[in-house]
């Protein structure tokens, strides 16, 4: 009789094994589900492991197993994720490069460097700030400090000298002229007084050397007074200095150097003209200053002496003129006062000669104050002529002279001298204000003055535009 059925209770435990059943005998259509557990399982040989195992098959978390037996991994399959930095061991091994992408081999191909057979300009625009640019012919190296469009700062830091900068031209303010008088392309400020401060010289931008970073100028002291009563003499212009298109400053001297300024806020003085005198030597004028440079500028600070007094001739004693920027005449027959070097010009000797005795003219800044001669003042002398305000304009003429009688007055000199009165009971004229010019004689009177000098003036110019 054919076997049907055979339950488990007819076969005793550990009664069948694998050789008692031949290959592929059961498969899963036999076994019903939970019928099999791994207590009836023993070791199961990886060959025969195929397929895949579900992800519900898995718990959630792996238990730590060693990689050993795990090889020929293909990164394909590691498609996210990290590896923790501890996966890693402390000194990775020597490994080939050739399959790393992305890498510069070049300085020129790195997306922050250029490599030019050129210089860059103020237009060459780079990525950023730090930019690299290397100069492949002069082997000049710069590197962007001001990343603007087409208007950029390259600086050198190389060996080689010339940044590359954007065009910047002096900016400044200041009375009298507060937003300065153009002239073509240049400004000038003039100063007829003394202003310090925020009211001063205002410099907001220093420029640099590709628009214009330096300021020239024209300095004149205040003018000297003069006396009254016999030989009376002329005041002596104020000291002259200059930088402007290469034009003189005073005494001969050759134009001085412009400046280079800084920025802030400036004081500049304008000095005053010296008061005239009765029965006695003029006063001097007051000087002229500045200071817009850095400190370690030789030409910074830019000074002016004060004309020198014109004498008279008080009684029987010779009155020698005073040392000034221009020297004063001296009175009857005494010497006029020395001139500084490079502001301006001594001031003529006095002609003695009882009722024939004149004064000397005062110095100018171009040339010394005439002599006083029999029945002839001496004049003063002349001054310089400067086009830094646009049109020529003489400052720092000596003051003309008288005589015993004023009958016989000298002239005042070009650029703001006074000439000598010629009448014995009149005060003398004044020096012409901002001029820097010497006052003239006084007349023979024991109430009239000499005239006093006039005001000196501070002017600057400088290119702000092209």
């Amino acid at each position: 009789m054919a076997i049907t059925k055979i339950t488990g209770a007819s076969i005793a435990a550990d009664s069948i094994d694998g050789t008692k059943i031949a290959d592929d005998a059961i498969n899963s259509e036999h076994i019903t589900d939970g019928g099999i557990d791994n207590v009836h399982i023993g070791d199961l040989a990886a060959s025969k492991l195929t397929g895949t195992v579900a992800d519900a098959r898995l718990p959630a978390t792996l238990p730590a197993k060693s990689g050993v037996n795990l090889t020929a991994l293909n990164a394909s399959n590691l498609g996210s994720g990290t590896v923790p930095d501890a996966r890693f061991p402390s000194t990775l091994p020597a490994i080939s490069g050739e399959n790393l992408t992305g890498i510069a081999a070049t300085v020129a191909a790195l997306t922050d460097a250029t490599v030019s057979a050129s210089d860059p300009t103020i237009t060459s625009n780079p990525s950023a700030v730090g930019h690299l640019w290397l100069n492949s012919t002069s082997g000049e190296t710069y590197v962007c400090t001001t990343s603007t469009s087409n208007n950029n700062v390259w600086k050198n830091v190389g060996d080689g000298t010339g940044d590359i900068l954007p065009i910047a031209y002096v900016t400044a303010t200041g009375p009298d002229s507060a937003a300065g008088v153009t002239d073509g392309d240049y400004k000038y400020h003039i100063f007829t007084a003394t202003k310090t401060g925020s009211a001063g010289f205002v410099i907001s931008d220093a420029g640099n050397a590709a628009g214009s970073n330096t300021v020239d100028y024209l300095v004149v002291a205040g003018g000297a007074g003069t006396g009254s009563y016999h030989a009376v003499a002329g005041g002596g212009a104020g000291g002259y200095r200059a930088s402007w298109n290469s034009e003189a400053s005073g005494g001969g001297a050759s134009s001085q150097s412009a400046i280079t300024p800084t920025t802030g806020n400036k004081d500049v003085t304008v000095g005053a003209g010296g008061a005239g005198a009765i029965y006695a030597r003029g006063a001097n004028g007051s000087a002229s200053s500045f200071n817009i440079g850095a400190g370690g500028d030789a030409n910074t600070t830019v000074a002016t002496v004060g004309g020198g007094g014109g004498a008279c001739y008080p009684g029987n004693p010779s009155t020698t003129g005073a040392a000034g920027g221009s020297g004063g005449g001296g009175g009857s027959s005494a010497d006029g006062g020395a001139g500084t070097a490079g502001e301006g010009f001594a001031g003529g000797k006095g002609h003695g000669g009882n009722n024939q005795s004149q004064g000397g003219g005062g110095g100018g800044a171009s040339e010394v104050g005439e002599l006083g001669g029999y029945n002839s003042g001496g004049d003063g002398g002349d001054g310089v002529a400067s086009t830094i305000t646009g049109s020529s304009v003489t400052r720092g003429g000596g003051g003309g002279s008288g005589s015993v009688d004023m009958t016989y007055s000298g002239s005042g000199g070009a650029g703001g001298g006074a000439d000598g009165t010629g009448t014995s009971a009149a005060t003398g004229a004044a020096g012409t204000a901002n001029t820097g010019g010497g006052g003239g004689a006084g007349g023979n009177s024991s109430t009239h003055a000499g005239g006093s000098g006039g005001s000196g003036v501070v002017i600057f110019r400088y290119k702000f535009q092209n």
